[in-house]
């Protein structure tokens, strides 16, 4: 496929309202701007693991019940503003029409908008998916009548979290908030097979997945998610593919294939020496909805989950005096761990004792040399008055014989005060979190900021376990080359001891596949070669070009905009299937002509051009491409009554304006432009686009300067 310039990127659409996380919204767009929240009849969720990401089909049938649409006579458009991780990649686009499933064509955002409004007003079947921004997409879909449904499908890509246990990814609980009726239930159908096994979902033990009544499951497992979990954060959960402390995938397409690969450094580098953790527990029941016995557990699968032999620790427990489980530090093991959580006995009382837990914690590591980090799992808000925190702090301090790094994972979720300090918003203990974890050389994560509770217990963990400096992997074939690698989590300079790196790239030769990893943990520099053979890469299929196209497409989003980025992630997003900024999937009925959208038509819908137009237009330009001089040439109605004649770039910034004045009644005549800017300056050379604007008429012409 040929690279080109699509006029599709204008200006128009880089003006973007963010919504706040998802809305779905249905209204009439021919009688009124008003709109009411729209409501889901059903809702299913197909998901297939693909190595470093989850492959969703979301599966939804929308409706206006609840608003004042109800008759077949209303004719409504439906709006679905939704956020996604920015390396979350969407891939594909259905609309149900009568009996049948019209497939998405991706085209230039800009044409696909202007065949999408036309065919509103003349009530078609379309609908449009676009990227708004990083994390911002909209779906628009139309016509509804008042008492039908529309069912749409979207293909995506998620990223994954990796530890010891599980490969887990967010489920898309949000699109079943703020609406007015939310479906009875969330249907899951889970892939196994036999690298991914176990599917589950992490919050809930009491979800199941089981065999789902067709007879040729395919593979799948299915689970009902009742409406009443819909306000809950939900992550489906597989248990981890990885064998001695990593994860590697291969697809072949000719003489180049696409690797994905996961590793812990804890399990693969030999000089890294473990982490001795002492995990403080405080409990206030007044602050949280979760049970005792439900955080303990959550404490426990996150221990398992990201600690190994070579790490060490000690539980403390908050009660009305302070229980330790033991008076020495405690190897790791997954035998360990299991047996210090079934030995306990009501450890935790129903009220805060921060501070003395606290106390307890720094006196244990003083007492065992001063090494060791602490891991303060809490949900107290009593220090919220910054002069209390601050003696607090300096109490803590004092006590230290050498700095002792506190990493703070904050689970409350009720009962929270918010306050204003020094230009800052704090929320319960926030304040006093904030700047212990910081003075300590340490982490906060908190569950007001919009995580779970098992996210934050684990990615302190995580943190605990310190993190490599000048960190720095290569990859590389035998007798070939890795290039074009993107990690999927990170920017690969730093890495944490006991979090996964994930990376994906290209690659050309033959295994071995040599992995050497290098940078500097506690002061110690570290060099580490591994060889991964044949038999041990898992083989992979043809999503992993979309996983691939997907993260160099948000590479280059990423950049500044000039002519030759967009060209290439048009290119490549039109190439792949792969949505970007600049593209759209559009679905038409079947059958549907865009050709048969004319330039003046009934509806006063213009066509906007987009390549060069013949010797019998009414807006000429040549010499295109032009190297010093542009003509345009206008022979105009003389009832038109000239708007605008303007020069945009590619990234929709408008660099000349020429005045209207300077052509007769009704735009006829003949002027040049030099290429320059507004203020004389020479631009340089690309893809620009002409606009041209009358009274009745809107033109487009690509321009090219050499």
């Amino acid at each position: 496929m040929k690279k080109t310039a699509l006029a599709s990127i204008l200006f128009l659409f880089m003006i973007i309202q963010l919504p706040g996380q998802f809305s779905l919204r249905v209204g009439d767009p021919r009688n009124s701007w008003y709109t009411y929240p729209g409501s889901i009849k059903e809702a299913e969720l197909t998901i297939e693991p693909r190595g470093l990401f989850m492959e969703y089909g979301l599966y939804l049938s929308f409706s206006s019940e609840g608003t004042p649409w109800t008759d077949v006579s209303d004719t409504l458009e439906v709006v679905m503003d939704f956020l996604l991780p920015p390396e979350a990649v969407v891939f594909d686009s259905w609309l149900w029409v009568g009996e049948d499933t019209v497939r998405a064509d991706i085209m230039d955002r800009w044409t696909a908008s202007l065949i999408y409004e036309s065919i509103v007003n003349r009530r078609r079947d379309p609908s449009i998916l676009t990227k708004q921004s990083s994390t911002h997409y909209e779906l628009r879909v139309f016509p509804m009548a008042g008492n039908e449904t529309r069912k749409i499908k979207i293909a995506f890509l998620m990223p994954t979290s990796w530890n010891k246990q599980f490969v887990s990814s967010d489920l898309p609980m949000g699109f079943f908030r703020e609406i007015n009726v939310p479906p009875p239930f969330f249907k899951i159908m889970a892939r196994v097979d036999e690298t991914w096994i176990q599917p589950r979902i992490l919050q809930d033990t009491t979800l199941e997945f089981e065999l789902p009544d067709d007879p040729n499951p395919g593979g799948f497992l299915q689970l009902a998610i009742p409406s009443r979990q819909f306000e809950n954060e939900l992550d489906i959960g597989y248990t981890t593919p990885v064998v001695d402390g990593r994860y590697f995938s291969t697809y072949k397409i000719g003489n180049e294939g696409i690797y994905q690969l996961a590793l812990f450094p804890s399990d693969l580098i030999d000089t890294l020496a473990g982490s001795k953790i002492a995990i403080l527990v405080d409990y206030d029941g007044s602050n949280t909805a979760i049970t005792v016995p439900r955080l303990l557990d959550m404490i426990k699968d996150e221990m398992l989950a990201n600690l190994n032999p070579r790490d060490s620790f000690n539980l403390i427990f908050s009660n009305l005096s302070i229980h330790r489980y033991g008076e020495d530090w405690v190897a790791a093991t997954p035998g360990n761990i299991e047996e210090a959580f079934s030995s306990l006995v009501d450890p935790l009382s129903n009220y805060s004792n921060l501070a003395s837990l606290l106390g307890n914690g720094i006196g244990f590591i003083n007492d065992q040399g001063g090494e060791g980090q602490v891991v303060l799992i809490t949900d107290a808000d009593q220090y919220n008055k910054f002069s209390v925190a601050n003696t607090l702090i300096n109490d803590l301090l004092a006590l230290m014989h050498k700095p002792i790094p506190i990493h703070i994972a904050d689970y409350q979720s009720t009962d929270w005060i918010q306050y204003y300090f020094d230009n800052q918003v704090y929320k319960g203990n926030g304040y006093l979190n904030t700047n212990l974890s910081k003075m300590t050389g340490g982490s906060c994560q908190r569950v007001l900021d919009g995580h779970g509770p098992a996210e934050v217990i684990g990615l302190s963990f995580r943190y605990s376990g310190g993190s490599i400096r000048s960190f720095d992997m290569h990859t590389s074939m035998e007798g070939g080359f890795c290039h074009s690698r993107y990690f999927i989590n990170g920017s690969g300079n730093r890495a944490y001891i006991h979090d996964a790196i994930m990376q994906v790239g290209k690659f050309r030769g033959s295994f071995p596949f040599s992995l050497e990893l290098s940078g500097e943990f506690n002061e110690q520099v570290f060099n580490e070669n591994i060889q991964i053979e044949a038999q041990q890469a898992v083989s992979a299929d043809s999503v992993s070009e979309e996983i691939w196209t997907g993260q160099y497409i948000r590479q280059l989003e990423s950049v500044q905009q000039s002519n030759d980025v967009i060209n290439e992630i048009i290119f490549y997003s039109l190439t792949e299937r792969v949505l970007s900024r600049y593209t759209s999937f559009l679905c038409l009925e079947p059958g549907f002509d865009p050709g048969e959208i004319e330039e003046g038509g009934d509806d006063e819908w213009i066509a906007i051009q987009v390549e060069p137009h013949s010797e019998s237009d009414s807006l000429r330009v040549y010499p295109n491409p032009f190297k010093d001089l542009l003509t345009i040439e206008l022979g105009g109605d003389p009832a038109n009554e000239i708007i605008e004649l303007s020069i945009y770039n590619m990234t929709g910034s408008m660099i000349h304006r020429f005045d209207p004045g300077d052509f007769a009644a009704g735009g006829s005549g003949r002027i040049t432009w030099n290429g320059t800017s507004g203020d004389g300056s020479p631009v340089q050379a690309g893809m620009y686009l002409l606009v041209y604007r009358t009274s009745r008429i809107s033109k487009t012409i690509k321009l090219v300067k050499q």
